[in-house]
């Protein structure tokens, strides 16, 4: 079962995580940023998924290069340009 969409999930906390490897279980290509730190078993999990991941920000075209993103294009760039300014 292979869907060959590619999804981002922002933040790597339980819930992120969480949704990252259901997603990946389902098929999805996914890949999990956060802008502060992944707990060492969150960083665990998503690698025995082999889900790829980053912490300390979001890389920009890496999201936007995603078929799914959270709140929509729009609603990404006003997330981004808020934790730019903060």
């Amino acid at each position: 079962m292979t869907s060959n969409r590619r999804i981002v999930v922002l933040g790597g906390g339980e819930s992120g995580a969480g949704a990252a490897v259901l997603a990946k279980v389902k098929g999805m290509d996914v890949w999990l940023s956060d802008m502060g730190s992944i707990a060492p078993k969150y960083k665990e999990l998503l690698d025995k998924y082999e889900i790829a991941w980053e912490e300390g920000k979001h890389t920009e075209e890496k999201v936007l290069a995603a078929d799914e993103r959270p709140n929509g294009e729009e609603g990404y760039r006003k997330e981004y340009s808020y934790y730019q300014r903060n």
